[in-house]
């Protein structure tokens, strides 16, 4: 039951606007640029000459991938338990699901890698469109880091996270025109500066090899 529900999130995110609604009082310093939709990550699969059909699989196959993420978040706020109020114990479910999705997304940064380096284009679009898909966690990870926190170290913090999460998807649709080309140079480059940016803001966010918060 929980995978069939984490599919039909998934789905639902990849409905959704890419652009997530917070209250009114949110600092806009805070929220990430807007960026391209899927459609690029589709076009560029049409673009690499993949058939219909083809097309099809690699978005069920990214859905599937999608929905792990969800499932692996939603696994993450159920362990969450506080003694304060419900509103916080929301929020800390939030904070725990979005942790957890942005850091495992670590394996598919790796296989994104490997299927660069043997040219296997098809694919990559998939794999961005994964990427793509975690804004919102992303977003929420940068809003809800650091709880009652307002040190200057905090606000450091959450500026880098704000340039990298916006570096993240720069990168990934630099990446997306490459893999339209087929230009491996120019996808590699891109792509090491989505994991350079990936990695920075796992270190901004203290998400830098730590285990899922509980």
């Amino acid at each position: 039951q929980r995978a069939l529900a984490a599919a039909a999130a998934a789905a639902a995110i990849s409905l959704s606007p890419l652009a997530p609604t917070f209250a009114a009082d949110v600092s806009l310093n805070l929220l990430l640029n807007e960026f391209g939709d899927k459609s690029q990550v589709e076009s560029g699969l049409r673009q690499a000459g993949i058939s219909a059909k083809d097309s099809r699989m690699i978005k069920l196959w990214a859905t599937l991938k999608e929905a792990r993420l969800v499932e692996a978040g939603a696994e993450a706020a159920d362990l969450v338990q506080l003694s304060n109020s419900a509103d916080g114990l929301a929020v800390a479910q939030q904070l725990a699901s979005a942790q957890t999705q942005v850091r495992q997304l670590q394996p598919y940064l790796d296989e994104l890698q490997t299927d660069l380096t043997r040219g296997r284009w098809k694919f990559v679009g998939g794999y961005l469109g994964v990427i793509f898909s975690q804004r919102p966690a992303i977003q929420t990870v940068i809003l809800n880091s650091y709880p009652g926190d307002e040190s200057m170290m905090a606000m450091a913090s959450k500026d880098a996270m704000v340039d990298e999460g916006n570096q993240i998807f720069e990168r990934a649709e630099a990446l997306s025109r490459a893999a339209a080309k087929q230009n491996r140079l120019e996808a590699l480059n891109a792509y090491a500066k989505l994991a350079l940016s990936y990695d920075r803001f796992l270190k901004a966010a203290d998400l830098y090899g730590r285990s899922a918060p509980v």
